[in-house]
């Protein structure tokens, strides 16, 4: 690999781990979208339901103590009975080691704003060239590179999703069914 900025080679594995949050993100909204709404129309896609008859226990009104069994119709989005997966990475940690070897030198810029008759000049920094390296405390050869440990976590659903399970919760309903 050919000598790189330190910038690049320190910003990589953090881009990195900002992309897999942004991939986590995405397969949240399929799954949201291909599980629990239909394929979009002119109005706009629809929440999937199911729909269910369950035998219901209820207090008899002719015997009182007892039960009965009454089929009541159940009609739910799904979307309230699944659990969205949403995962974030809670903490990670990367070890690197690089090998500076070279730097491309500093520039010095002219420009408006100096002392009446002068130019104004700002020197920047110089760009240090480096590559990754094995630890310093190895044995043997070793392969250069970095290692990264991740902790993947459960993430509570931002207050959005909260809002959207709220409202998918409250049209949850029953109904006595009609027995044929």
């Amino acid at each position: 690999m050919p000598p790189r900025p330190l910038q690049e080679l320190l910003g990589a594995p953090l881009r990195s781990l900002v992309l897999a949050q942004g991939i986590s993100a995405s397969t949240t909204i399929e799954l949201l979208q291909e599980l629990g709404l239909t394929s979009p129309t002119k109005a706009g896609a629809t929440a999937v339901t199911v729909q269910f008859v369950l035998e219901h226990p209820v207090p008899d009104p002719s015997n009182p103590g007892e039960t009965v069994m009454v089929p009541v119709r159940i009609s739910a989005p799904l979307l309230a009975l699944v659990p969205l997966p949403t995962v974030v990475i809670s903490e990670a940690q990367i070890d690197m080691h690089v090998s500076i070897v070279g730097f491309n030198p500093p520039q010095r810029t002219t420009g408006p704003g100096a002392p009446r008759g002068g130019a104004a000049s700002q020197v920047s920094v110089p760009d240090l060239l480096a590559v990754y390296a094995p630890a310093p405390a190895s044995i043997g050869p070793q392969p250069a590179g970095l290692t990264i440990s991740l902790k993947v976590a459960g993430a509570p659903p931002t207050e959005g999703l909260a809002q959207l399970m709220t409202v998918l919760q409250g049209a949850i309903n029953t109904q006595r069914a009609k027995v044929q």
